[in-house]
This record gives C-alpha cells, sequence and structure tokens, in this order.
C-alpha cells in the first residue's frame, strides 16, 4: 500500500529483504511498513539531474501524505502495478563493462535477453549479463569496468500485476 501510495510514475514494486540490520529488515521487525525508493543511481546525483530527482520524490512524499490524509489535497495513483522480487545480476568476469545499447528500464525482457557484455582491453568478450527470467531491467550500472562478482544490473522477475489501490490501512 505504501508503495502505491507514491503516486504516478512508481509502477514497479519488488519484495527484497535484506539481511538483518538493512533498514528494510529492521522495519519489518518492527511490524512497520517501509519501502526503499530506487531513483537513477550515480548518474542522477549529477547537478543537472538532482533538482528533478528532488522533484521527483517530493511529490511522491506529499502524495503519500495526501493517500494517510496527514495532508489536504486528492492524492494521485497509478491504475496498476508490477509485482515481483529484485534479482541483482552480477559480474562474471572482470573487465570493461558495456550496456547493450537497445535496453531500457521497466521493458519487458526475454529470458537469456544480452543486457550487457564484459570485455577485456582488446575487446574481446569475458562474459555476458543475460535477463535470468522474464522481467524487466530498473537499474544499470554506469561506471564503464567491473570486477568479478560487482553487480551489474538490478532485474526485475515479473511475478504479477495489480489494479486499482489497496485499501488503506
Amino acid at each position: 500500500e505504501l508503495a502505491q501510495a507514491m503516486g504516478r510514475g512508481w509502477k514497479l514494486i519488488l519484495k527484497s529483504f535484506l539481511p538483518k540490520g538493512s533498514p528494510p529488515a529492521v522495519m519489518h521487525d518492527a511490524q512497520k511498513a517501509a519501502i526503499t525508493v530506487e531513483l537513477g543511481g550515480r548518474c542522477r546525483t549529477l547537478p543537472a539531474e538532482i533538482d528533478r530527482v528532488a522533484e521527483i520524490l517530493c511529490n511522491a512524499f506529499l502524495n503519500v501524505m495526501r493517500h494517510y490524509a496527514m495532508i489536504d489535497g486528492e492524492p494521485a495513483y497509478e491504475s496498476t502495478w508490477w509485482t515481483g522480487k529484485q534479482h541483482a545480476l552480477l559480474a562474471g568476469a572482470s573487465g570493461l563493462y558495456i550496456a547493450n545499447p537497445d535496453i531500457q528500464f521497466q521493458q519487458p525482457l526475454k529470458k537469456g535477453d544480452c543486457l550487457a557484455t564484459i570485455v577485456d582491453l582488446y575487446g574481446d568478450e569475458l562474459a555476458q549479463v543475460t535477463a535470468p527470467v522474464d522481467g524487466m531491467i530498473f537499474g544499470l550500472r554506469s561506471l564503464n569496468t567491473v570486477q568479478m562478482g560487482d553487480w551489474c544490473c538490478f532485474y526485475a522477475e515479473i511475478e504479477g500485476e495489480i489494479e486499482g489501490l489497496m485499501q488503506v490501512g
């Protein structure tokens, strides 16, 4: 419900409880609602983008407060949401990381689709990062070098779709 209350532009709701001590795990243990918001990553912290990201987050937080009647105003919602679980796809080799230029965020992909290639200094392929299941990307590495085991992609395995808002409370 909390994720749905973020408003328009927030269509992806994924479950992923991290090890003990992470903020979502602490909130879960306390039986409180919590979400982690992902928006753009490192490239969105550049001066040209930071104000836009701040505005998007501010609007989402205000929508949550409207949803819970903490402030006046009518909240806005998406009509449907994708639900599923998160996968962190890791590098199978160390080298230069080259994302597939045709990949777009939150667009359907098929199991086995190539998301990125890792090459050596001569351009010889060392490994590929592929979609583990049907789903979509919601985070992609922006650094062009990678060490074996580094994260390359945050991938959403879509398990269902929700229509309409869950009941408040």
